[in-house]
């Protein structure tokens, strides 16, 4: 019995444990849905609010209850709600920044870098090798060239290229080798090189450009366009105060609605019953601020492609508020083949000309002859015919120039100026032709003024040379001599010229016999250039620190064009940018480009180009600080002649009038009302009232806004000098006299009678150049030897009487 009794006790003892356990776990079940449900239907107060108001909504319509349907329709609302505000907040964002996007902005790679001024994107597909390479030599460069321009003028070039269809194939391989070999491209490996897919791929390009550099601006060009960088930058920088510009030749084309047309358009019926396409940039060059490439990168998968590149481009900028600048100088022509022919003249206006090959013709021999437009960013090519080739030549005889077409069949002979040889030239004819040449064999260019003639002239003259040679100090000077004999020495310390020699090697400009040839000290003598100060008149050394600092030859200049730049001209190429300690002295960078010129006749031209490669304006004076030699001025009377327009004026006077003028007369005339600064007298202003101007003391003054040609005489030494100028408005008038000679180390006691310093400068008012902007100034030097009579340039109708140019050579009034 008592075990019994023992069993059944535990029994009953287990059933009660079991029984507690059930409701243990039963308690936290319930407590653990109450916590759901609560949590469930009562998240935060917000959603609280929104139940309630549900509550009273369904209450008022006869419910009884809100449905678990309602209470997720309502979470779910509030989540969606969150999202929303979350991306309205980012695209309030990225309107402000101009279109970034938080992708954009979180690419970097941690540091920051350096906004260029532009990407030049140059569209190129399989088989168009020899266009890339003609565009390598033509304005692209290349190797360290190409990433200097990117460092130093902010503009990144490269080609544009997908891949092949067959991925991996013998086309992809082969520019795969040519980029290992340039390092010019960029390769899309999402565009495949069909005709169909062309269009996608200025998109592609865009996308790729702004994720790898951060530019201004971003450009598009087709690989058969040659580009002038110089002014497409400086086009650009004009733009940099607009957000959302759209750069290009604006246009509007017809809408093609049949399938066999070659530009068939599959969406014509959008473009209404006139069928024509919205204005857009012409596809041959055009560029987008970064903003817009932003925008393009963003909106990538919903940006709509038409059949035109360039159409769907000007699509993706509808409705947004963007700038569309139509800028001229994106719209030069192009001449139509055959244009090039016997009407025409190619030297209507100075251009650089060179042949590249034309893979549109399957005859090897087609060619483009390619100009260089100084008022265009695109450069005009022609499209030489198949079979012939026609140049044009400019021939001058005595005052008359005539064009000559003539047809050319051997296009190899094109380096070695062999061609010469079917020209028949007239003796006493000046050949004029291009500056320019390239071979569509090797591409090799013949250097920039170097002139060919026919044998018949070559021998009768000898060929115009550029020489380097070295000063006893081991200085690089630059020897320009023409064919008639004539010389011009450049010093590259200073950029300064030192030797102006006639044909009979007459000297003209002084230079002293103490002149310290030592750098860093200037020359006494020649051309001193004073810049980017005119002597104390700042807070520089005296005249600025040009004339002490080395230039460089510039061997890859931009076109210098002028009316006359087709004359027989021997000629270098000068550059000077500031260095660090310049630049801590005058905060200004820029680029000072200089062309010295020596013409058939003899003359010197200097021709200067400074441009404005910092982020802010500068003013800046300069003068060239011209010193010619003369007979003895302190017996003479120098005559200064001044006229505002070039026009021929023959004065004629004989030997024996001569006799009656002082031996040594040297005398000045020309400056008659003219204001000027005396810097002998505090710089205070005078008005001239003489006729002549003559020296009997120390000279130093600034003649302002005077005439745009000078000439100087000088009887003794039967001398006329004229000074032509253009952008330098002022007139220095310079000469030391005794006592300050005495004064000065590196000049001689009485060599201030042998000199006469008459300079074309910019000083009273100093020139001003905003970021991108160019100022250009021409200095032309001419120095005849009077004979039987003398020959002056003057204004067309200037009536000799009215100068008094003889009439006072006797009483002119001392100053």
């Amino acid at each position: 019995m008592h075990t019994r009794g023992g069993s059944s006790t535990r029994g009953q003892s287990g059933l009660g444990f079991g029984s507690r356990v059930s409701s243990l776990f039963l308690a936290m079940f319930a407590t653990m849905a109450t916590i759901y449900v609560a949590g469930r239907l009562w998240q935060d107060a917000e959603t609280r609010l929104r139940l309630v108001e549900e509550l009273d909504k369904i209450t008022g319509q006869g419910k009884s209850a809100v449905s678990v349907d309602d209470t997720l329709k309502i979470i779910a609302c509030r989540e969606q709600q969150k999202k929303l505000s979350a991306v309205e907040t980012e695209l309030a964002a990225a309107r402000q920044a101009g279109f970034v996007s938080k992708k954009l902005v979180e690419k970097g790679d941690g540091h920051s870098k350096k906004r260029i001024l532009a990407v030049i994107g140059i569209i190129t597909t399989f088989g168009r090798k020899k266009n890339r390479d003609a565009i390598r030599k033509a304005w692209m460069p290349t190797g360290a060239a190409l990433k200097k321009l990117e460092d130093e003028k902010g503009i990144v070039l490269q080609f544009v290229i997908g891949r092949s269809p067959n991925h991996g194939d013998s086309l992809d391989r082969e520019i795969d080798n040519e980029n290992r070999q340039t390092n010019d491209f960029i390769v899309l490996d999402g565009q495949v090189e069909a005709i169909e897919e062309q269009p996608k791929k200025s998109k592609l390009f865009f996308i790729h450009a702004v994720e790898t550099w951060d530019a201004e601006f971003y450009a598009k060009v087709n690989d058969d366009v040659y580009v002038n960088i110089d002014a497409l930058g400086a086009t650009l920088s004009t733009h940099l105060d607009k957000p959302r510009a759209y750069i290009g030749c604006m246009k509007s084309g017809e809408v093609f609605s049949e399938p066999t047309q070659k530009w068939y358009e599959p969406d014509w019926w959008k473009f209404g019953d006139g069928k024509s396409y919205f204005r857009h940039a012409s596809g041959e060059i055009y560029a987008i601020s970064r903003a817009l490439a932003q925008f393009i990168s963003i909106n990538r998968s919903i940006l709509r492609s038409y059949a035109h590149d360039d159409v769907s481009t000007g699509s993706w900028f509808i409705g947004l508020d963007v700038k569309h600048v139509d800028e001229s100088k994106f719209c030069c022509s192009s001449w139509s083949t055959g244009s090039i022919s016997r009407k025409g003249s190619l030297f209507t206006h100075p251009l650089s000309v060179f042949l590249v090959p034309d893979d549109r013709h399957m005859n090897s021999h087609a060619m483009h002859l390619v100009r260089v437009d100084p008022d265009c960013i695109k450069i005009v090519k022609l499209l030489v015919e198949e079979d012939e080739c026609y140049i044009q030549l400019c021939f001058v005889k005595g005052n008359s120039i005539t064009v000559q077409t003539f047809s050319l069949r051997e296009y190899e002979i094109l380096l070695t100026g062999g061609w010469f040889d079917f020209i028949e030239v007239e003796l006493g004819q000046d050949l004029l032709t291009c500056t320019r040449f390239y071979s569509h064999i090797a591409f090799q260019r013949v250097h920039d003024g170097v002139r060919i003639f026919p044998p018949v002239l070559s021998d009768l003259r000898a060929a115009a040379a550029v020489e380097v040679a070295k000063d006893r100090n081991g200085v690089d000077q630059v020897v320009l001599r023409n064919r008639r004999g004539a010389s011009a020495r450049v010093s590259l310390h200073g950029g300064q010229v030192l030797s102006w020699r006639t044909d009979q090697g007459e000297e003209l400009l002084f230079t002293s016999s103490k002149a310290i040839f030592k750098p860093p000290n200037p020359v006494r003598g020649g051309i001193p250039i004073c810049f980017p100060q005119f002597g104390n008149r700042g807070s520089l050394e005296q005249h600025g620190f040009a004339r002490k600092k080395f230039w460089v030859i510039d061997q890859n200049p931009p076109p210098f064009f002028h009316h006359n730049d087709f004359n027989d001209k021997v000629s270098t190429d000068l550059l000077l940018k500031p260095s660090e300690e310049d630049l801590k002295i005058w905060p200004h960078s820029f680029e000072f480009r200089l062309r010295v010129c020596l013409t058939a006749e003899g003359n010197l031209t200097m021709i200067s180009r400074i441009r404005n490669i910092s982020c802010k304006p500068f003013n800046f004076s300069i003068a060239f600080h011209t010193y010619l030699s003369i007979s003895d001025i302190s017996s003479s009377l120098t005559a200064i002649v001044g006229f505002r327009f070039l026009g021929l004026l023959k004065i004629q006077f004989y030997r024996q009038e001569l006799s009656e003028l002082a031996s040594s007369e040297v005398r000045v005339e020309g400056l008659e009302t003219l204001d000027y600064l005396d810097n002998l007298c505090q710089k205070e202003r005078f008005t001239e009232q003489g006729n002549a101007l003559t020296f009997e003391s120390e000279v130093d003054r600034v003649y302002l806004s005077s005439s745009d040609v000078v000439a100087v005489f000088d009887h003794e030494r039967k001398m006329t000098f004229t000074v032509r100028k253009e952008g330098l408005p002022d007139v220095v008038v310079w000469n030391p006299w005794e006592k300050k000679s005495k004064s000065m180390v590196d000049f001689g006691d009485e060599e201030y009678k042998q000199m006469l310093c008459v300079d074309g400068a910019a000083i009273e008012k100093p020139i001003t150049l905003k970021t991108g902007e160019e100022w250009t100034g021409r200095l032309e030097l001419s120095g005849k030897t009077l004979g039987g009579e003398a020959t002056l340039i003057s204004e067309p109708g200037f009536d000799p009487g009215t100068c008094g140019l003889w009439a006072h050579h006797a009483s002119a009034a001392p100053l």
